[in-house]
């Protein structure tokens, strides 16, 4: 079956798929991390439904979802105002894919990638970034066969526990 990415509105019912899909995805790459309760903690503050759904009241975050047929298989934000102090050398105008999810193959990923970089070029965007955790082995390998190139690495908070982000990168001019 072909997978769509479209944009969508953070309905109740979107929302608690990426709750309980952030949730699943956040066990299977951290589970083992010695602070895993401060994650947990953090994920009960911060993916809870009404917070996740107010944080997306804000126009320069946009949900993206990859659907097989109508069921969601994969979601990612894009934030196109990044401050400046995150911005890549020589990039006036980036675009920032993040907060990705998938199930344990990478299912909608790609096709996520691509449309994040339909995005991009669409909007004049010079520079598409993804984040992801270093943790996370198939989203790497993904974006890596989608064309992408390792930029930096940077440790994200959550609660008292601090995990490894990757930050890939590709000129869209």
């Amino acid at each position: 079956m072909p997978i769509k990415v479209k944009y969508v509105v953070l309905t109740e019912d979107h929302a608690n798929w990426i709750i309980d899909n952030t949730r699943a995805q956040y066990k299977r790459l951290f589970k083992d991390h010695g602070k895993y309760k401060d994650i947990q903690k953090y994920l009960d503050e911060t993916y809870a439904l009404e917070p996740l759904v107010k944080s997306h009241n804000d126009f320069s975050k946009q949900m993206l979802m990859a659907f097989e047929e109508s069921v969601p298989v994969a979601s990612a934000e894009l934030l196109a105002s990044l401050p400046e102090e995150e911005r890549p050398e020589n990039s006036d105008k980036p675009l920032l894919t993040r907060k990705m999810l998938h199930n344990t193959e990478g299912k909608g990923l790609a096709e996520l990638l691509q449309r994040s970089e339909e995005i991009a070029r669409q909007k004049k965007h010079d520079t598409l970034l993804i984040r992801t955790f270093g943790a996370n082995d198939t989203a790497q390998k993904i974006i890596r066969n989608a064309g992408f190139e390792p930029h930096k690495t940077e440790h994200a908070r959550m609660g008292n526990a601090s995990v490894e982000q990757l930050l890939f990168i590709k000129n869209m001019v």
